[in-house]
C-alpha cells in the first residue's frame, strides 16, 4: 500500500496494451502520476495494415497519441526504455532515469528472419507499413507480369518460430480476390505453407476446417508441418525436401521481444516471462507485461487489450491495499478479411502450463466456441477499425466483455445469409510506373 503518496505508473510501450492500461489506470486513478514511454507518438492499427498493398494509404491507419484531452495525470514521453532496474524501481532511457512504483511493460515483438537461412534478402516479411508498401510494389509489378502473360507463382510463408499466422492466411485470401477481381488468378499460382499441424492451430478444429475448405475453393495449394530448411532466390526448400519455386515469396517470419530486458526473467526469445493469470513478472510482483512482449502464445491485439484491462485493475486494487483479484481469461474473437468477404471466430482459448505448447480450447457457456463468415463481418471489421484507434490514440479505455453481444449472435445468423463466393473477375488496368517500383 502506497498510503497518501502519489503512486506513480510507467507504461512502456503506446501500442494496443500499453495505451489501453494507461487509460484505465487514468480512469481509475485521476491522483496517480502516469508516463507512457514511447519512440513513437502515433497510435498505428496494426490490424489494418494488410489493406496497405491492396491500395490503402500507410499514414490511414495511424494516429497521433494525444493524452492531454483524455486526463491531466498522464504524459507521453517520446523516448525508448533501454533498461529496467526492478531493485531500485527506475527505468532508464536514452535521457533520463524515471522511478515507479508499478512498471507495465507492452513493447511488443520484433520479426528476426535471419534466422532463417535467405529469407531477409529473398522474402517480402510481413512486419512493418514499410514491408506493406513494398509488397503492394511488388503485387503491381506481378500483375503486369502476369498480364502480359508470364505465368507467376506466389508463395506465402508462416515460419517456424512466428507466432502470429492470421496476416498471412488474410493476404493470401485477399490476393486470391485481387487476381480474381482482375482476370489474373489463372496466370497466378498461389502456395501457403505452414510449420504447423493445422491451420491457425491456436483458433481450434472449425477455423481450420473452414480455412482448408476455403483453400481449396480457391485453388490455393496448402502445406501443413512445412519447416523451412533455407530459402533462396527463386525457392523454398523445406526440411522435407520439397522445393517451393517462386517469383514472389511473403513470409511471417520468426519473433522475438522487441527489447530484451536484462534484469527480467524471459524465454530464450526474450519474451518476459509471467503469471498467466495476472501478467505480473515472475518474481517481481510489481512489473507486468502484457501484449506481445510476454511468453503467453497468444500475439493478438484483442488479447493485449484484455491483459492490460486485468494488470490495471490489479494496480488500482493494490493501490487501495487490496491483494490481486483479477485473472486474465483469454477469449479471442477475431475477423478475417478476404476483400469479398470476412470470416469471423470466437475462442474460449486455453493457455497451457508450458508457454511453448500449443494453446487449446476450454468449456465455456459464457463465451461459446463460434465460427461464421459473410460479407456483414467485413462492416463490422471497419466499423472496429475505426472506433479502437480513435478511442485508444485519445486515451479513452476499451473493455472487452467475457459474455458475447445478442448482437454477435444476429451478426453470425446474418452474415451466414448474405455470404456470396468469390468476387468475379473483372479487366486489370495496367499500371506503368509498377515495374519501375
Amino acid at each position: 500500500m502506497l498510503g497518501f503518496s502519489r503512486p506513480r505508473m510507467v507504461v512502456l510501450g503506446g501500442g494496443f496494451a500499453g495505451l489501453n492500461c494507461a487509460a484505465l489506470l487514468s480512469a481509475a486513478l485521476p491522483d496517480a502520476g502516469i508516463t507512457i514511454v514511447s519512440d513513437d507518438d502515433r497510435f498505428t492499427y496494426r490490424p489494418a495494415a494488410i489493406h496497405i498493398p491492396f491500395g490503402s494509404r500507410p499514414d490511414a491507419i495511424a494516429r497521433r497519441i494525444r493524452p492531454r484531452t483524455a486526463s491531466r495525470n498522464v504524459s507521453l514521453l517520446k523516448e525508448r526504455a533501454y533498461e529496467i532496474e526492478p531493485s531500485h524501481k527506475i527505468v532508464v532511457t536514452g535521457g533520463r532515469v524515471i522511478d515507479y512504483d508499478y512498471l507495465v511493460v507492452a513493447t511488443g515483438a520484433s520479426s528476426s528472419p535471419r534466422e532463417i537461412d535467405g529469407l531477409t534478402n529473398n522474402a517480402i516479411n510481413l512486419w512493418t507499413l514499410g514491408d506493406m508498401v513494398r509488397l503492394g510494389q511488388r503485387l503491381r509489378r506481378l500483375g503486369v507480369d502476369a498480364g502480359n502473360g508470364y505465368r507467376q507463382e506466389v508463395v506465402l510463408t508462416v515460419a517456424q518460430g512466428a507466432q502470429c499466422a492470421w496476416p498471412v492466411y488474410e493476404i493470401a485470401f485477399m490476393l486470391d480476390t485481387w487476381l480474381r477481381r482482375h482476370r489474373l488468378r489463372g496466370l497466378v499460382g498461389i502456395t501457403l505453407t505452414t510449420h504447423e499441424d493445422a491451420h491457425l492451430a491456436q483458433f481450434g478444429p472449425a477455423m481450420h476446417e473452414r480455412v482448408a475448405r476455403e483453400l481449396e475453393e480457391r485453388s490455393i495449394d496448402a502445406h501443413l508441418g512445412g519447416f523451412i530448411h533455407r530459402v533462396r532466390h527463386d525457392r523454398v526448400v523445406l526440411r522435407s525436401r520439397r522445393r517451393l519455386p517462386f517469383d514472389l515469396l511473403i513470409a511471417m517470419p520468426p519473433h522475438v521481444a522487441s527489447t530484451k530486458y536484462e534484469s527480467l526473467p524471459s524465454d530464450e526469445r526474450h519474451f518476459l516471462r509471467v503469471d498467466a493469470a495476472t501478467c505480473a513478472v515472475r518474481e517481481h510482483p510489481d512489473v507486468f507485461a502484457v501484449g506481445d512482449c510476454n511468453e503467453l502464445p497468444l500475439k493478438q491485439a484483442v488479447m493485449a487489450v484484455a491483459q492490460a484491462s486485468v494488470v490495471a485493475d490489479n494496480i488500482v486494487a493494490r493501490t487501495r491495499g487490496k491483494p490481486y483479484n483479477a485473472s486474465f481469461e483469454p477469449n479471442s474473437f477475431c475477423i478475417m478479411e478476404e476483400l469479398c468477404t470476412a470470416t469471423y471466430v470466437q475462442t474460449p482459448m486455453a493457455i497451457p502450463d508450458d508457454a511453448r505448447r500449443t494453446v487449446g480450447l476450454r468449456d465455456d457457456a459464457r463465451f461459446p466456441y463460434r465460427v461464421g463468415s459473410g460479407h456483414l463481418w467485413r462492416v463490422a471489421n471497419r466499423a472496429i477499425g475505426f472506433w479502437v484507434p480513435s478511442r485508444l490514440s485519445r486515451l479513452q479505455p476499451i473493455r472487452l466483455g467475457a459474455v458475447p453481444s445478442r448482437g454477435t449472435d444476429a451478426m453470425l445468423r446474418a452474415a451466414a445469409m448474405f455470404s456470396k463466393p468469390v468476387a468475379a473477375e473483372r479487366p486489370i488496368v495496367e499500371d506503368p510506373h509498377a515495374r519501375a517500383a
